[in-house]
């Protein structure tokens, strides 16, 4: 089975309630940012799964390396049409195999793929030590690195997360809209796994809205950036607030 991924690139937001140091009384509380946090740590952890993992195990939805005949993808009008379920989350991954010229292949060919096209589709509910999320996500993602002997594979592409409901604390309730973009996300084709990218970067623009408390019904947004290296204890950055993303475990911590 092949790649995968979920999430991606910029959202329309009101400026008045943009979160940043020097905004205005409406922007988020450092409790807030850490909630944001946990969503999106939680969303890019996802993805990274799918990246960096063969398959074989039951965390992810797909494995970009995995065997293609395993029963759970399909050939459909030239494409590959993959689904999956991991815990509570389930998917469908449409792949696009291409060669060298750009050129739309009936399958993929170890040795003249030279990119494949995934858009993914995945819903269902997340539930963590802290908080719940019940969430939809559409990715489009080009893969590139294919052809040939492969040392590396380069992730570019977009995605949007749409949270209906989350609590965490068991207090504070929320509906997000994530959208986010990686960019040149590379990741090694050798080695144990998982294989962290060692190098790229996410960066997410978010909306939330209170649901219930006293801030009913009012918005707010943030950006996120996250940057890989090579281990699974990357920075994160939620506004002007420092944060630390553990990838193989998906727990968010305020940097020390």
């Amino acid at each position: 089975m092949r790649h995968l991924p979920l999430v991606a690139a910029v959202l329309l937001v009101t400026a008045a309630c943009s979160d940043d140091s020097t905004g205005p009384s409406t922007s988020l509380t450092s409790e807030q940012r850490a909630d944001v946090a946990a969503a999106v740590g939680e969303a890019t952890a996802t993805d990274v799964d799918a990246m960096s993992r063969s398959g074989t195990s039951s965390s992810v939805l797909f494995g970009f390396g995995g065997a293609l005949d395993n029963g759970v993808c399909t050939s459909v009008l030239g494409n590959l049409v993959c689904t999956a379920t991991a815990g509570n989350l389930s998917g469908e991954a449409t792949l696009t195999f291409r060669d060298g010229s750009g050129q739309t292949q009936t399958a993929y060919d170890a040795s003249t793929t030279a990119s494949v096209l995934i858009d993914t589709d995945i819903s269902g509910d997340v539930t963590r030590s802290g908080f719940t999320l019940d969430l939809d996500h559409q990715g489009s993602f080009t893969v590139t690195g294919l052809a040939g002997t492969e040392t590396t594979r380069t992730w570019n592409g977009t995605g949007t997360t749409n949270i209906a409901s989350s609590l965490f604390g068991g207090a504070r309730a929320y509906e997000f809209t994530s959208n986010s973009n990686f960019q040149a996300v590379v990741v090694p084709t050798s080695g144990d796994e998982p294989r962290w990218p060692t190098s790229g970067r996410v960066t997410s623009t978010v909306q939330l809205e209170f649901t219930g408390g006293v801030h009913d019904g009012e918005r707010r947004s943030t950006t996120v950036q996250i940057d890989f290296n090579g281990t699974a204890n990357v920075p994160m950055r939620v506004g002007s607030t420092a944060f630390r993303l553990d990838l193989a475990t998906h727990l968010v911590t305020t940097a020390s």
